[in-house]
C-alpha cells in the first residue's frame, strides 16, 4: 500500500455485527462487537494509512459506545462518516443527536419505499417494524438541514428490481446516490441468497429507470465487477476482507500486526480503488 496518497483513502469499517434488521443479503459475520479499548488500538494503527473512516455494520447506531469511538477517531484526525439503516436515527433520535456534530456525511441504506418489500428483504425488526417512506423523507430532510452530506445507498436485487425511486430522490435531494448490484455471497457461514441475484442487464435497466437529467451527476452505479477488490473493508475482528475471494487478513487486534502486514494477505486493486473517485472505473458511471 502506497502511503503517499493516504489522504485520498477511506476504510469501510464494519466494526459491529449488531443489527435489529435481518436483510437476506447482509454479509456481516456472526461475531461479537469488541471492547472500545480494542477498537481504540485499531484506530491508532489506521493512522497514516487512511484519512477517512466510514463506520458501518451491522448497524453502527446499535453499538453502545459509538459516541466515544467516533470522538476518538475525530481526535486522531480522521474524517468520520457513517452508513446506517436509519431506524435508530428515527426511533431513538435524542440519544444520537451528538452524531450530527461529528460526521461529515451520513449514508442511509434505502432498498425499498414499500413496506412489504422491505419485510421480504428482511429490512425490518423481529416484530416486523420497518421505516416508512415518510420516515425516510423526514430523516433525510433533517440531515440536510444540519448541513451534513446525505448519501443514499440502494442494493438492487430481485425483490426491488422494478421499483422507481426518481420522485423520492428528487424530493430528498441527496448529495450522492449509490446503486449497487447485489453481490454473490463469498464467505463461509453466510446464508445463501442465490435466488435474489440479478443479471448485469437487469441492473442496467434499473439504473436507467431511476435516472434522469436532474439526477445523472449524483448517481454512482456499481455492478459486481466494479465492486470486487475495489474497497478497503475492515471487519468486526479487525481483518481486512477480500470481497472477491472471501479471504480475510491477519487481524489488527493482534498487537504485532500492522496495516501493511494485514494488507499483504488480501487483494485490493489500488488503481481500481482510485478510479472509483474520478469516474473512470469500468462498471461505474457508464451504466447511468
Amino acid at each position: 500500500m502506497n502511503t503517499s496518497n493516504n489522504m485520498e483513502r477511506t476504510v469501510n469499517w464494519h466494526f459491529t455485527p449488531e443489527c435489529d434488521f435481518k436483510c437476506k443479503y447482509c454479509f456481516r459475520l456472526q461475531s461479537k462487537s469488541r471492547k472500545f479499548e480494542q477498537y481504540r488500538e485499531v484506530l491508532k494503527k489506521l493512522q497514516g494509512y487512511f484519512s477517512r473512516i466510514n463506520f458501518a455494520g451491522g448497524e453502527p447506531t446499535r453499538y453502545k459506545q459509538l459516541q466515544p469511538l467516533v470522538e476518538e477517531a475525530c481526535s486522531l484526525g480522521f474524517e468520520c462518516t457513517i452508513i446506517t439503516n436509519g431506524f435508530y436515527l428515527v426511533h431513538n433520535a435524542d440519544s444520537l443527536s451528538w452524531l450530527f456534530n461529528k460526521v461529515s456525511s451520513i449514508g442511509i441504506s434505502i432498498d425499498s419505499l414499500a413496506q412489504e418489500t422491505n419485510r421480504k428483504i428482511g429490512r425490518c425488526t423481529s416484530s416486523e417494524k420497518t421505516l416508512l417512506r415518510g420516515d425516510y423523507e423526514k430523516l433525510c430532510r433533517e440531515i440536510k438541514e444540519k448541513g451534513i452530506r446525505l448519501k443514499i445507498n440502494t442494493v438492487v436485487s430481485k425483490l426491488n428490481l422494478h421499483e422507481n425511486f426518481i420522485e423520492f430522490y428528487k424530493g430528498v435531494q441527496p448529495d450522492r446516490i449509490k446503486l449497487l448490484q447485489v453481490l454473490k455471497p463469498n464467505q463461509k457461514g453466510l446464508p445463501s441468497y442465490e435466488n435474489l441475484l440479478i443479471t448485469e442487464e437487469e441492473f442496467r435497466c434499473f439504473v436507467r429507470r431511476n435516472n434522469d437529467e436532474t439526477l445523472k451527476d449524483l448517481i454512482v452505479a456499481e455492478n459486481n465487477e466494479a465492486m470486487l477488490n475495489a474497497y478497503y473493508v475492515l471487519d468486526v475482528d479487525g481483518c481486512f476482507l477480500d470481497n472477491a475471494s472471501g479471504a480475510r487478513s491477519n487481524s489488527l487486534l493482534e498487537k504485532e500486526i500492522s496495516v501493511p502486514d494485514a494488507l499483504k494477505t488480501i487483494r485490493v486493486d489500488e488503481q481500481k480503488y482510485l478510479a472509483r473517485y474520478n469516474g473512470t472505473l469500468s462498471g461505474v458511471k457508464n451504466l447511468v
